[in-house]
C-alpha cells in the first residue's frame, strides 16, 4: 500500500532511497552507535519524537532500515514545531512512514488537534496497520468530515477494524463525533483485552451493545466522557472484565445501565444517578461511587438498586455526594446495607451534618466484617455544630466504660482526615465512646501539611478528657 506526501514540506526530510555516507564519525574512527545490533539502535529510536527519527534516516542505510523496521509508531500533532502545525504536514508526515514501513507493528498511535477535521486517510492507516498485525491502536480524531466535503457529514472507521484479530488494545477518541460503521460491517475483536473511550458520541443502543459483547477476552473497560444519546438501556456485558469505569457519561439518565459482569474485580462509577441499575456483580472486590449534583425523585430507590449490586465488595469509597445522598434515605439505609457481609475497609465523604453521623453509625453497625474507616471531612460545607445540641450528645455519647454494638469489636481502625474543628471533635468523641476493645490505631489530621496548625493544640487536651471505651485506641496527630 502506497501513501501520497508531499517531501517539499519544510521540516520532514524526505527519506533517501540510497545513501553513500560512510559509519565514520568526524574524528574519522568507526561509527559505533550505527554499528550496534539492531535491536539496540531500535531501542534508541524509539525514544525520539517521530519527526526527529525520521532526520536519522539521513545519516546511513542502517538508519534508514532500522526506521523502517520500528514496532511502535507515535504521531501526536501538538508535538508538530508551533510555526509548521498543519494538517497536510501532519498526514504527509504519517503517511511517509507507513510507505516505507516493511515488519509488524505493535503499537501505531495518532493524535489530531481538536482543530481537526476527519481525513480519509485514516481509513486507509487503519486497513495499513490492521495488515500488519497491529496490537495497540490508539486514535484522537474528530469523526465529522469537513463542511466542504463531499458526502455524509458523519464519516465511518473502516470494518477491518472491527474485526481485527491481532489487537489487544483499543483506545479511542472522537471529539465528541458520532462513532459509526460501514452498514455491512461485522464486530469481533477476539484478542481485545482493553478498551477505552473517551469523548465518543454514541447514537445507536445496538451499535453500543454489540461492540461491548463482541470483545470475549475483554478485561478493562474505561468510559469517559460519552455521551449515549437517548439511551433507554445501556447494555455492559463482558463475561471476563475485570476492571470498569465510568466517568462522567451522559444520555441514559432516564434510562437504565445494566451491567452483566461476573467477573468483575473493580467498578468506578463517578456520574449522574441514572434512573434504573441492573448489576450483576457477583465477583465484585472494590468499589467507588460518586455522583453529579441531582434534583432527581426517587433516588433512595435507585441507591437500593445500585447499593445491592456492590454488596459483594470487600472495599468501598463513596464520595460526599454519595454519601448525602445515601445518608438522607432514613431507615431505608439499613436495609440496604444489611446484605454488606464482607465489606472490610470503607472510606466516606462527609459534611458531618447530623444525619451523616447516623449514616456513619449505621454503616458500623450493619458491616460486621469492618476493618478499617476512613472519613474524608468536606468542610466547604456549613456543617451543623453538633457539640452545641444537647439532644445529640444524649442520644450518641456513652457514658464511660461502656460499649455498645453499633461498632464491632473487631473493628480495627478509625481514621478521620482532616481534623480541623468542633463538629470533628464531637464525632471523634462518638467514635472513641463507642470503639471497640480490638481497635488498634485512631488516626487524627490536623489538615496541615506540616503537621501543625491551631487545631492541633485546641483538640489535644481535649481529647484526652473524651472517655473511651477501649484502653489500647492509639492517637496520632499528623499533617495530612
Amino acid at each position: 500500500m502506497k501513501f501520497k506526501h508531499d517531501s517539499r514540506h519544510k521540516g520532514v526530510n524526505p527519506i533517501p532511497s540510497n545513501s553513500s555516507i560512510k559509519h565514520v564519525s568526524s574524528s574519522g574512527t568507526d561509527d559505533r552507535i550505527s554499528n550496534l545490533p539492531r535491536d539496540i539502535l531500535s531501542h534508541i529510536i524509539s525514544f525520539l519524537p517521530i519527526e526527529d527519527a525520521v532526520v536519522t534516516t539521513v545519516l546511513s542505510r542502517t538508519w534508514r532500515n532500522i526506521l523502517s523496521s520500528l514496532t511502535t509508531l507515535d504521531f501526536e500533532y501538538s508535538c508538530l514545531p508551533p510555526m509548521e502545525r498543519r494538517e497536510e504536514k501532519f498526514i504527509d508526515l504519517i503517511n511517509q512512514i507507513l510507505d516505507n514501513h516493511n515488519v509488524d507493528i505493535q503499537k501505531f498511535r495518532v493524535v489530531f488537534g481538536h482543530n481537526c477535521w476527519y481525513t480519509p486517510h485514516v481509513n486507509r492507516w487503519i486497513q495499513f496497520v490492521v495488515t500488519h498485525h497491529v496490537q495497540e491502536l490508539e486514535f484522537v480524531i474528530s469523526l465529522e468530515g469537513r463542511p466542504s466535503d463531499f458526502g455524509p457529514k458523519q464519516k465511518s472507521l473502516p470494518g477491518c477494524l472491527f474485526t481485527c484479530e491481532s489487537l489487544r488494545v483499543l483506545k479511542l477518541n472522537t471529539l465528541d463525533s458520532v462513532l459509526k460503521l460501514p452498514t455491512t460491517a461485522n464486530m469481533y475483536f477476539p484478542r481485545l483485552k482493553v478498551l477505552h473511550l473517551q469523548w465518543v458520541k454514541f447514537s445507536d443502543e445496538n451499535l453500543a451493545r454489540e461492540l461491548f459483547s463482541s470483545c470475549p477476552a475483554l478485561e478493562d473497560l474505561t468510559i469517559r466522557s460519552c455521551n449515549f444519546v437517548n439511551f433507554e438501556i445501556l447494555d455492559i456485558s463482558a463475561p471476563r472484565l475485570k476492571n470498569l469505569t465510568m466517568y462522567s457519561c451522559v444520555g441514559f439518565n432516564q434510562g437504565t445501565l445494566k451491567v452483566s459482569t461476573p467477573s468483575l474485580f473493580s467498578l468506578t462509577y463517578l456520574g449522574h444517578l441514572v434512573h434504573d441499575f441492573s448489576l450483576e456483580l457477583s465477583s465484585l472486590d472494590n468499589a467507588e461511587i460518586g455522583f453529579f449534583t441531582s434534583t432527581a425523585e426517587g433516588y433512595s430507590q435507585r441507591l437500593e438498586q445500585l447499593f445491592r449490586g456492590l454488596s459483594n465488595a470487600r472495599a468501598l469509597i463513596l464520595s460526599t455526594s454519595c454519601t448525602e445522598r445515601l445518608f438522607r434515605t432514613g431507615h431505608l439505609l439499613q436495609w440496604i446495607l444489611r446484605s454488606f457481609y464482607n465489606l472490610k475497609h470503607l472510606q466516606l465523604g462527609s459534611f458531618l451534618k447530623e444525619y451523616h453521623i447516623k449514616g456513619i453509625i449505621c454503616f458500623l453497625k450493619f458491616c460486621p466484617n469492618l476493618e478499617s474507616l476512613i472519613i474524608d471531612i468536606n468542610n466547604n460545607a456549613m456543617p451543623v455544630r453538633l457539640e452545641k445540641s444537647n439532644a445529640y450528645r444524649n442520644k450518641y455519647l456513652l457514658p464511660k466504660g461502656r460499649i455498645i454494638k453499633c461498632l464491632r469489636d473487631w473493628l480495627k481502625k478509625v481514621t478521620e482526615r482532616p481534623f480541623s474543628g468542633p463538629d470533628e471533635l464531637m464525632l471523634l468523641k462518638v467514635l472513641l465512646g463507642k470503639s471497640s476493645k480490638s481497635c488498634k490505631m485512631l488516626g487524627i489530621y490536623d489538615g496541615f501539611s506540616d503537621g501543625v496548625g491551631s487545631s492541633d493544640v485546641v483538640v489535644r487536651p481535649k481529647i484526652s478528657e473524651t472517655p473511651t471505651a477501649s484502653s489500647i485506641i492509639a492517637i496520632s496527630f499528623s499533617g495530612l
